[in-house]
């Protein structure tokens, strides 16, 4: 489900039920955020189309397709007409256009949005502010863009709205000779890659894009990738390396699986179980090669010593979003439920472009799911510790230890804080308690003897000299940031 509504998202709202069509209009952002290589709308269009289906084509499927735009894939069987027939799928959508540069007199930005919100409903707003002269195309509930500046600043904020795609013009695609655009070859009919004979290929109406036929195919239990991919991805989330570990390239230069046998089994447990995730999670976390130990072992490493065949769990470093949650959770701070919008500035006031870009950071307490994620500038603390690059795909994380890193953990207000509230809640415990206590919070197990020894007597001589709050403070800070509060071993 989570993949159709991601491609077909505003196709299957239309099918209800009501309270899901926000959410599955707004799926379609992962189409809409492909990149734009120009300032005007539609300029360069087909790289913005290369991008699409490049990124769907290493998302589900695990291949590689943008060289298929010029000429057939000189490595996989993907062919030029492949390419175009899913090109035509994306050339039918209609993408939203953020403005950029394009002005009008009063330095209002022109918009695409598509609203959320059922098209009865959003007729009975457009009625309520009639006299506003707001602009609505009530086929489709898309707030009409490219609008007057006198006009948007009457735009009813009762009709949310989203960066999301809609249906455009049915056409087929034709081939693009060496992948220029002007230079036209035979029309292609919309549909997906050919290789795959043993699924039945899609019908695609002439009045329909051919996005959710796309979406049903990815997702059809005899597809032989898009299962494989995802569980290959939930693999790599555990281990550090997927199965195959070049998670976006299952093609002939990508890496053989390790274990193609588990990789199957793996695909055909997650497709007999709904596709849940949740339970893919449970059955790896319970399996005894993830309770495996990180000790070394020569043997084993004389005859594996990149671990390939896992006789033992690699340490690896935790996530960006990871490090960040669990200093929140340890500390206390960490807010769990769900929070609201964020508070943009209103749709009236927006005056960015190309070179005044939108960069503001909101403080939040919540997950770091729920933080908002800008295009062109990665978040401060998660671009700090290797967060993705959020303007491209990014198949695997890569995990630095840089001087940046301990400066910002020694010196930030943030971590000053967290280790104020980590302190405060081992102290609300006997005095005698508060090292198993602070363990038990950071690390989940319990001191050791020599642990506890040397915890009590920093306590002691830095109380000498300042207070007992600040020398918890002092000594939780240095749990907070080690190397066993970071590190999964």
């Amino acid at each position: 489900q989570f993949v159709r509504e991601q491609l077909a998202g505003d196709i299957l709202a239309s099918d209800g039920p009501r309270e899901r069509y926000a959410s599955q209009v707004a799926a379609t952002g992962f189409l809409a955020l492909s990149r734009r290589y120009a300032t005007g709308p539609y300029e360069l269009w087909h790289l913005t189309l290369e991008d699409t289906i490049d990124t769907v084509g290493q998302a589900f499927m695990g291949l590689t397709m943008k060289c298929a735009r010029c000429h057939d894939h000189k490595f996989d069987p993907i062919s030029q007409r492949d390419y175009y027939a899913l090109y035509g799928i994306f050339e039918s959508t209609q993408f939203p256009w953020a403005g950029a540069e394009e002005f009008h007199s009063k330095q209002t930005p022109r918009l695409h949005f598509v609203a959320l919100l059922p098209s009865d409903e959003t007729e009975t707003l457009r009625a309520a502010h009639e006299q506003a002269a707001l602009l609505v195309d009530m086929s489709d509930a898309e707030v009409v863009s490219r609008f007057h500046a006198d006009r948007l600043a009457s735009y009813p904020p009762e009709i949310p709205s989203a960066y999301a795609v809609r249906e455009g013009l049915p056409r087929s695609a034709f081939i693009q000779h060496a992948g220029d655009p002007g230079s036209p070859g035979p029309v292609v009919a919309r549909g997906v890659p050919e290789l795959f004979s043993m699924i039945p290929e899609p019908s695609i109406p002439d009045d329909q894009s051919g996005r959710r036929q796309l979406a049903e195919w990815l997702t059809h239990l005899d597809h032989p990738l898009t299962a494989r991919v995802m569980v290959n991805r939930i693999w790599q989330h555990h281990f550090g390396r997927g199965i195959v570990s070049t998670p976006s390239n299952f093609g002939t230069r990508g890496a053989a699986p390790s274990h193609p046998e588990l990789l199957d089994w793996l695909a055909r447990r997650f497709m007999e179980q709904a596709w849940s995730i949740k339970t893919m999670h449970r059955l790896i976390l319970t399996s005894e090669t993830w309770r495996l130990s990180s000790d070394h072992d020569p043997e084993n490493s004389a005859i594996d010593p990149s671990n390939e065949y896992l006789w033992r769990h690699d340490r690896q470093r935790l996530d960006a979003e990871s490090i960040r949650d669990a200093m929140l959770t340890i500390s206390g701070q960490l807010d769990r439920s769900r929070p609201g919008p964020h508070p943009f500035p209103p749709i009236t006031s927006w005056t960015y472009t190309q070179h005044t870009q939108f960069r503001d950071f909101y403080p939040s307490a919540h997950r770091s799911v729920y933080l908002m994620t800008t295009r062109l500038q990665r978040h401060p603390f998660l671009a700090l510790f290797d967060g993705p690059d959020t303007n491209t795909t990014t198949e695997r994380r890569t995990s630095s230890i840089v001087p940046s890193q301990a400066l910002y953990l020694m010196n930030s207000d943030d971590v000053k804080l967290e280790a104020e509230a980590f302190a405060r809640r081992v102290m609300e415990v006997a005095p005698v308690d508060r090292v198993a206590r602070a363990y038990s919070l950071a690390f989940q197990r319990e001191p050791t003897p020599n642990e506890s020894e040397d915890a009590e007597e920093f306590i002691m001589r830095y109380a000498e000299r300042s207070d007992e709050l600040a020398a918890w403070m002092s000594y939780c800070r240095s749990l907070l940031i080690s190397h066993e509060a970071f590190y999964l071993d």
